[in-house]
């Protein structure tokens, strides 16, 4: 995907999250900039809510620092012809396929949510889309979407959808080696990995954040996401973020009742009342 140079509007980054037969619920596309570090993960940690054409998310995500991205999104269902199918929904099993797609802007959003703006999203998507489907894997990529501009009618020109905002989302993680240049900082010094056991340099280790569930039944579609991961290993402790032995506190010392010197102890006090009692019957 290729950079638009043409449209002079706020520049944003699209992304989709969706499902095939065989797979959970996967990035499918995400921003380049959150891809080339890694961080493209908080889009699953964040796009919730309910199954809508009519109705559009603003999301802020907030890191553990002082930067944030927002995520303005639709969840509607993944039709046929979006993967060349003639069915009017691709199903999964008996229900039908959510699919989450929108934009990630750098800043709160100035401009209107447009049928356009996503029209313009699910077309930059669709040909990832399609392969992801076609794919059915659990190890195809990630696609990196590059910025656009929003369309004319997303700023004042076309027919604004209504936008429901929902509460920003806190994370224990840190973006801001995807957002250099936007608040700059003084360099810190960088710790070097130490890859886990059994694990090769540079393998990353998943945090297992971002899981998701369709909920069943008539209405139901709502995609809950699971509590963002820290960067912790299940498990680890705050030490696995850096993959460095955790530190270790001295142990508490041994009760006189309890424990190796414990039974010392009494080993001791038995020696000495059995050479008292010894004395006094002498």
């Amino acid at each position: 995907m290729t950079a638009d140079t043409a449209a002079s509007g706020p520049r944003v980054w699209p992304f989709v999250i969706t499902r095939s037969v065989r797979t959970g619920f996967r990035i499918v596309v995400a921003p380049d900039f959150l891809l080339d570090v890694g961080q493209h993960h908080l889009l699953a940690d964040v796009a919730s809510g309910e199954v809508s054409d009519e109705v559009v998310y603003l999301r802020e995500y907030r890191d553990k620092g002082d930067d944030s991205l927002w995520l303005l999104y639709r969840i509607g269902y993944l039709r046929g012809a979006d993967i060349g199918r003639e069915e009017e929904y691709v199903l999964h099993g008996s229900r039908r396929t959510p699919l989450i797609e929108g934009v990630v802007c750098r800043t709160r959003p100035d401009f209107d949510a447009t049928g356009e703006l996503l029209t313009r999203v699910h077309r930059t998507c669709a040909e990832a889309v399609r392969s992801f489907f076609e794919a059915d894997s659990e190890d195809h990529p990630v696609h990196g979407g590059a910025e656009f501009g929003v369309p004319e009618a997303g700023r004042g020109a076309g027919r604004a959808l209504p936008v429901e905002e929902q509460g920003p989302y806190h994370s224990g993680r840190n973006i801001q080696a995807a957002l250099q240049g936007r608040h700059p900082r003084p360099c810190s010094p960088k710790l070097t990995p130490v890859p886990l056991p059994g694990t090769a340099p540079g393998t990353a280790v998943p945090s297992g954040a971002g899981q998701r569930t369709a909920a069943g039944g008539p209405g139901g579609g709502r995609l809950d996401a699971a509590p963002d991961g820290d960067g912790t290993v299940p498990g680890g402790g705050e030490d696995a973020r850096t993959g460095q032995d955790p530190v270790r506190l001295p142990a508490a010392p041994f009760t006189p009742l309890g424990g190796r010197r414990g039974a010392a102890g009494w080993a001791v006090a038995v020696l000495l009342a059995a050479a008292l009692i010894t004395v006094l019957l002498r």
